[in-house]
């Protein structure tokens, strides 16, 4: 099976805005965005599924690519497991208005911090690998999953078998694609933001 993630194009509003589970609208960029997420995608195998988080910044991108790329009828299926990291009290907030001492103690314990009201990151990695068992189990040689950061780092500790922390580093460009190939309990990263 190969996945196919892919983040969602860029959101309108400061981008120093905390909105895990807020559902924000989409940048005046999208158009131009999605156009160049899709040429590159049209290199990639044709997907059997689509599936995506339920906030509208994923929703949309993977409803346009069921049109563009997918076979008659398909449309994107919605998991709720695939949505962003719930920041509770901090949603909405500006990065820089939050307490200095509980940033301090999450970047100290990044997996098992949990957000004031929240979830905390191995929650998330918990949701999203059931989400990615049952795509395994399911039906589908290619599946595209358009979600957020979070749930690609997740999937992608998830699938590569990596200690969570290791991929806080990594860069999760917005309108960028990440594929693995996952089959027999193995995984092989094929490309990261492409």
């Amino acid at each position: 099976m190969r996945l196919v993630l892919i983040r969602h194009t860029k959101t309108a509003g400061p981008a120093a805005r905390v909105c895990g589970r807020t559902d924000v609208g989409l940048a005046s960029s999208y158009e131009g965005e999605r156009t160049t997420l899709f040429d590159g995608l049209r290199k990639e195998w044709t997907p059997n599924r689509i599936v995506c988080s339920p906030l509208l910044r994923a929703r949309r991108l993977a409803d346009d690519a069921a049109l563009a790329f997918g076979a008659a009828g398909m449309k994107a299926g919605i998991d709720p497991r695939l949505t962003e990291l719930d920041f509770g009290e901090w949603e909405g907030r500006n990065w820089d208005d939050i307490d200095r001492g509980q940033l301090d103690a999450w970047a100290a314990e990044p997996v098992d911090f949990r957000c004031p009201g929240g979830e905390s990151y191995q929650d998330l990695l918990e949701r999203v690998g059931s989400a990615l068992e049952d795509l395994r189990s399911g039906s589908g040689r290619c599946v595209w999953i358009f979600c957020h950061a979070g749930p690609i780092r997740a999937s992608l500790a998830h699938t590569l078998q990596l200690p969570p922390a290791a991929l806080f580093s990594v860069e999760i460009e917005h309108g960028r694609a990440s594929a693995i190939d996952w089959a027999n309990g193995r995984a092989r990263l094929l490309y990261l933001n492409r």
